[in-house]
């Protein structure tokens, strides 16, 4: 009996509880096949806007602090090359990838608010001695040149992969780094070049959902504690 009454008022609670938001997942380069070609691009996922944009570029890595200097914009790449090597890039680049002289922003301002956790970014054909780094920021309010650059200083990490011949690799973005961010994230290449795969916002539950969530197991093992002193 007491396991009966449990379980009906877990069930009630789970009933009150309002779908929790889907991830959203944006696979690249999706939509876009390279043709024609532009600077920026947007996808949709699921009603969800993700901008891409195209810059040339310069990075400052190996002295603290850490920047990214945006001197033009160019355009985008959609590479269609199997496991590990499909994703977005750069068109100039022999391999259409991201180089160490060229970024991509990844503009999910239209698309990240607080119903949304962490960020992934997924970046492939990271070979041997290969890396990326990755910045947040604004996007330049007019287009950059190399006399007048777009400089960056919000430094997120980056990463070089001294193992694998050829590897995937995740990049994990939090709230708090999204809102310093202005919820606008910069993939650069530290050595070689390299592709983005997808972009990930992953859902979190609303406040209220949780609140009734954690008040009716209370509820519910309140109830079982009580039955049972009742019994004995």
């Amino acid at each position: 009996m007491v396991n009966r009454a449990l379980f009906i008022a877990a069930a009630a609670v789970f009933l009150m509880i309002e779908p929790v938001r889907a991830d959203i997942v944006w696979s690249l380069p999706g939509s876009y096949t390279g043709n024609p070609s532009v600077t920026s691009y947007t996808f949709t996922q699921s009603g969800n806007d993700l901008t891409a944009h195209g810059y040339t570029s310069t990075a400052q890595l190996s002295n603290t602090p850490e920047s990214l200097s945006l001197t033009g914009t160019t355009d985008l790449s959609a590479k269609n090359g199997g496991t590990g090597e499909t994703g977005v890039g750069i068109q100039s680049d022999s391999q259409h990838e991201i180089n160490t002289t060229s970024s991509v922003a990844l503009d999910l301002s239209s698309s990240y608010s607080n119903a949304y956790g962490d960020v992934t970014i997924t970046i492939g054909s990271v070979q041997k001695n290969e890396g990326f780094a990755v910045f947040g920021g604004s996007l330049p309010i007019s287009t950059p040149t190399t006399g007048s650059p777009y400089k960056l200083t919000d430094y997120l990490g980056q990463f070089t992969n001294s193992g694998s011949s050829n590897a995937v690799y995740t990049f994990i973005v939090t709230p708090t780094e999204m809102a310093a961010a202005k919820d606008i994230l910069y993939v650069t290449a530290v050595s070689g070049n390299v592709v983005i795969e997808s972009v990930a916002m992953s859902s979190v539950p609303e406040p209220g959902t949780l609140t009734m969530l954690f008040t009716g197991l209370a509820s519910a093992t309140g109830l079982g504690w009580y039955r049972r002193r009742k019994a004995a």
